[in-house]
């Protein structure tokens, strides 16, 4: 296991981006997929994008927002870059609401009902 849902959500993460590697931006990508697939993530209609944060600080970010029919994750990037739409927080997962046939059933998750976004951090490193 390398990074953990802290270093993903917060700007100083990955000791403010100084321990950085490539595999955290691979596993990032793994994880906003997971994430946009969780049963609470599409209830609560939110949607994990990735953000590359320029200067100084942690460049590997993942921010939650509201989605919006039609758009993308760069569209919705561009407009909370913008101001025009707030980040917010992570919801319950609901990873134990999955059936046997969810796209992360898969997962074979030891105790779905407590597992949360940590369990999703550290699949995203164990699948590269």
């Amino acid at each position: 296991m390398r990074g953990s849902w802290d270093d993903f959500s917060q700007k100083y993460g990955f000791a403010d981006g100084d321990q950085l590697e490539q595999r955290d931006f691979e596993a990032r990508t793994t994880l906003v997929q997971l994430l946009n697939q969780t049963p609470g993530m599409q209830k609560a209609k939110l949607r994990a994008v990735e953000y590359d944060r320029p200067g100084m600080h942690n460049a590997c970010l993942v921010v939650i927002l509201p989605a919006e029919e039609g758009l993308d994750d760069e569209g919705l990037r561009d407009r909370w870059l913008r101001g025009e739409v707030k980040e917010v927080g992570l919801p319950d997962l609901e990873l134990e609401m999955m059936t046997p046939d969810h796209p992360l059933a898969e997962l074979d998750l030891d105790d779905p009902e407590h597992a949360g976004v940590e369990e999703l951090v550290t699949y995203a490193y164990g699948s590269l």
